[in-house]
């Protein structure tokens, strides 16, 4: 005969492997520390990307103040501003992915602590 509770928990686990588990699970694999180090990585290099892409539509909004500072041979000046508003943003943006990782890593553990309960039950039954 079917037992109709351990068909309903099997049926709650698939779900939750098919849906959240696709994103959940493999989280589960990293140490907290490993997994926000992965974050603040690729941070640091989408970061990058990002500011120089934000400088170059900048600088072609301001290009005829920039060509004037350029011809004032006021490199020094110009390299100082483009070093410290991409500290600035770095700062800014690793700060969040950082958060951002915290917060996927804790709900992803706390995710998994129910799912492992869940299949420890099934096991159980």
């Amino acid at each position: 005969m079917v037992n109709e509770e351990k068909v309903r928990l099997m049926t709650k686990l698939a779900v939750f492997e098919e849906n959240k588990g696709k994103k959940t699970i493999p989280i589960g694999d990293y140490y907290r520390s490993d997994f926000i180090s992965k974050n603040l990585l690729l941070g640091f290099i989408t970061g990058t990307i990002a500011y120089f892409l934000l400088f170059a539509i900048w600088a072609v909004y301001q290009g005829e103040k920039l060509v004037q500072r350029l011809l004032a041979l006021d490199f020094g000046h110009i390299i100082f501003l483009v070093i410290v508003f991409y500290g600035i943003f770095m700062v800014l943006y690793l700060t969040i992915c950082y958060l951002v990782g915290d917060y996927r890593y804790r709900r992803s553990v706390k995710s998994l602590k129910s799912y492992k309960k869940a299949l420890k039950r099934l096991e159980n039954m």
